[in-house]
């Protein structure tokens, strides 16, 4: 067997960063079974499918013994390929091996999670199979454990991160030029009050349609459903916004266009649904919600004030500013942790730096390219 040579040291991260990605690996893998079940029975509710949880979890109570007997010796086959010093390739592609593993580990762990939520329903259902989490608990402990242990190794090499800290910086600083005409109100203020007037209007719109009405409430009702209607779509409008100002992948550009356009496809269903079974004119509210919705999301960006403030572009384009601003101090507080001094070499000093987050934050409109050189 190759014992570890006395100069090998492996750079671990944070266990709580292995944890939160474990955690986040989870909650899709939980969400994607929960929508597989929705697929399988296109007729059940989501209530229908939760209901179900127990049956289906005391299924899986017959073959959770098996998969963790498969997890926990390949896991601790991975912890024992790293710590054993079994990796005898070069440094680089140890380091890249042992990220892979490291992620693969927490991958199936997350993989495993929805089984024992299926497991732990079984048994909150079933008062004689309590006994079964005095057994699973521990095993799925032991899983978890190995697991964030073969996380903390997903360590990039130093020269990696520098290199990849100095694009970020660089790309940071790029991108808050173009970053430029925006909200300078509060985000929640902006959202509620474009949600209250667009429910306000299509409510107006459509109780023409109805007049006089019948009753003194419904007025009431239509803008809620309207303003609720409009707060949904001006929300995901701004996250897919923000995505997409903030994107430096053309992954993250598409998933910020899905949120844009996506929402509008359920409000489309939700019309024609109500024009089925309640009234013909009635998907005209829908309509007028989702246009403006629409044209505040994707108007060009203005000079004027009204329209920066109050659009929901402008809105984004303000927390895309605020987030690049905060990606370019993060980049540079780890070049400089990685003992390069890119104040001085690879990018303006820190004063200069500190304007230019400030004048990000308060300034009416981007400055210009000779601002950033200082």
């Amino acid at each position: 067997m190759n014992q570890p040579r006395p100069d090998d040291t492996f750079d671990v991260r944070p266990t709580r960063e292995a944890l939160l990605e474990i955690f986040a690996l989870s909650l899709i893998a939980i969400l994607l079974t929960w929508s597989a079940g929705l697929l399988i029975h296109p007729g059940a509710s989501p209530a229908t499918v939760l209901d179900s949880a127990p049956k289906v979890g005391a299924v899986v109570i017959d073959h959770i013994g098996w998969a963790f007997g498969v997890y926990v010796p390949v896991l601790l086959g991975f912890y024992v390929v790293i710590i054993g010093g079994q990796l005898t390739a070069p440094k680089e592609v140890a380091a890249r091996i042992r990220r892979r593993l490291g992620f693969v580990a927490e991958a199936m762990v997350a993989a495993l999670m929805p089984a024992v939520v299926l497991v732990a329903a079984a048994c909150a259902s079933d008062a004689s199979s309590v006994g079964l989490v005095v057994l699973v608990l521990p095993v799925m402990s032991l899983t978890i454990f190995l697991a964030v242990q073969l996380g903390s190794f997903v360590v990039f090499e130093p020269a990696l991160q520098v290199a990849t800290s100095t694009r970020t910086r660089d790309w940071a600083s790029r991108r808050l030029r173009t970053l430029g005409y925006r909200s300078l109100r509060p985000a929640w203020l902006s959202l509620l009050c474009s949600a209250s007037a667009f429910g306000l209007a299509a409510t107006v719109i459509t109780l023409m349609f109805f007049l006089p009405v019948p009753e003194w409430w419904i007025p009431f009702a239509v803008l809620g459903i309207y303003s609720c209607l409009a707060l949904v779509l001006c929300a995901a409008s701004v996250t897919g916004s923000f995505l997409r100002d903030t994107a430096s992948d053309r992954f993250s550009r598409i998933l910020g266009w899905v949120l844009i356009v996506g929402p509008y496809g359920i409000v489309l269903v939700a019309a024609v649904h109500s024009a089925v079974t309640v009234e013909p004119i009635a998907p005209l509210g829908f309509g007028v919600v989702t246009s403006l919705t629409a044209v505040s999301t994707l108007w060009p960006a203005s000079r004027s004030r009204l329209i920066r403030d109050w659009s929901l572009r402008g809105t984004a384009r303000r927390l895309a500013a605020k987030s690049v601003v905060r990606t370019y101090r993060s980049s540079v507080a780890k070049l400089r942790e990685l003992g390069r001094d890119a104040a001085g070499t690879d990018g303006p000093p820190l004063l200069h730096r500190l304007r230019v987050a400030w004048h990000v934050i308060t300034k009416q409109s981007h400055p210009s390219p000779d601002f950033y050189k200082g």
